[in-house]
């Protein structure tokens, strides 16, 4: 049985790409063996590792899940080099700080970005709601208005 990626976290997936591609400067997915790009790709993983917990058969976090087939897809990368990916960030960032500041920086940076737009999308859900009760208040005034009108010309 094939399982298809949550529309929500591909939209997540896709926004943590462009964002990292906009940090970077160049598509992080690019069938390239450049340091930096490969270092790009670690991170990616490493990033969705620890927002995931990505696995074989695919790990509930939350109503979050992924496995290693649905992120080896969205990459357009085999499985078996997403799990090289992985191990090789883990084995950098014992010895190269710089990797383990880029993980840390989109690690925070990511979260914010996103709250700030649920945050943004939760006030406007608020306002609207707020609005419909005004429409739906001054709609039952206007009912009852006409009801009275009604009732008025009716007995005269």
């Amino acid at each position: 049985m094939e399982r298809k990626l949550k529309k929500s976290i591909g939209q997540d997936l896709e926004r943590i790409k462009k964002y990292m591609d906009s940090a970077y400067g160049f598509n992080i997915f690019d069938r390239c063996r450049k340091r930096e790009i490969v270092d790009a790709r670690r991170i990616f993983v490493a990033l969705i590792y620890s927002k995931y917990r990505v696995g074989l058969s695919g790990f509930n976090y939350g109503s979050k899940r992924i496995t290693l087939d649905m992120l080896s897809k969205f990459m357009n990368y085999d499985h078996a080099t997403i799990i090289h990916l992985k191990k090789t960030y883990d084995s950098l960032a014992e010895n190269t700080p710089e990797i383990v500041e880029k993980f840390n920086e989109f690690s925070l940076i990511l979260p914010q970005k996103f709250d700030i737009k649920i945050e943004e999308l939760c006030k406007k859900k608020i306002e609207l709601i707020e609005e419909i009760r005004n429409i739906n208040f001054e709609l039952s005034k206007l009912i009852k208005d006409e009801e009275k009108n009604e009732d008025y010309y009716t007995y005269s």
